[in-house]
């Protein structure tokens, strides 16, 4: 079988260079052939390879992105629940600080009209019910039109005592803080729901309660007038 040898030839400059030319040996054919093959395959199996490398680890990446993004999404949503339980919670407590401010100053009214009509009693239920007092002296004192009357009085006091979140008190900084104001009374109609007749009656007895305190006399002022 006829095969392909290389062999040195010098051109017409002198050069040496390799040409191919025929060679009719058969060992020497499945060699060149051989040579041939690792010459031209060697190159392309890497590269292969090296492609496959590379779209797995995009394939990869993009899993990566995926699961982060989907964590991120999850994280934020969780995010914004707290937030939301956050905000709730001090609307809550925000709330429930304002209903015990009320219910206090509701009660220093009571003891304070009890300590002037001269009766051993802090609240005026027990007081009236008891027939301690009457609500014509009541009436005097607070200085109330005959529109208001006494089951009108109590039954704002006990929606106020029963409806507060709690039975605690008012925090003393939230005491310190609090301005006895027609403000303060506004606020008692929105946390406890009142009339607004009896928002007026609350206010009547605000009027009557700062009467002898200082101007802007918080709710701890009324509380050491009432001892």
């Amino acid at each position: 079988m006829d095969s392909l040898s290389l062999a040195p030839v010098r051109n017409s400059n002198g050069e040496i260079y390799r040409s191919c030319r025929h060679n009719t040996s058969q060992s020497t054919w499945p060699l060149y052939l051989k040579t041939c093959e690792r010459f031209w395959k060697k190159p392309f199996g890497p590269n292969i390879e090296l492609r496959e490398i590379i779209t797995r680890r995009g394939e990869e990446i993009n899993e990566i992105k995926e699961f982060l993004k989907d964590n991120l999404e999850t994280t934020n949503e969780q995010i914004d629940l707290l937030l939301e339980r956050q905000r709730l919670e001090q609307e809550q407590d925000e709330k429930a600080q304002t209903m015990n401010a009320i219910h206090d100053f509701v009660h220093c009214v009571e003891r304070m009209v009890c300590r002037r009509l001269n009766v051993a009693y802090s609240n005026l239920n027990c007081a009236l019910k008891s027939n301690a007092i009457n609500w014509i002296d009541v009436r005097t004192l607070l200085d109330l039109e005959d529109e208001y009357s006494s089951n009108g009085l109590l039954a704002t006091i006990n929606q106020i005592r029963t409806e507060r979140l709690g039975c605690g008190h008012a925090l003393p900084m939230t005491a310190r803080k609090l301005v006895l104001s027609k403000d303060f009374v506004l606020s008692a109609k929105e946390v406890f729901l009142l009339s607004d007749h009896q928002v007026d009656l609350l206010g009547k007895l605000l009027d009557w309660a700062v009467q002898d305190l200082p101007e802007s006399a918080t709710l701890v002022d009324l509380k050491r007038a009432a001892e």
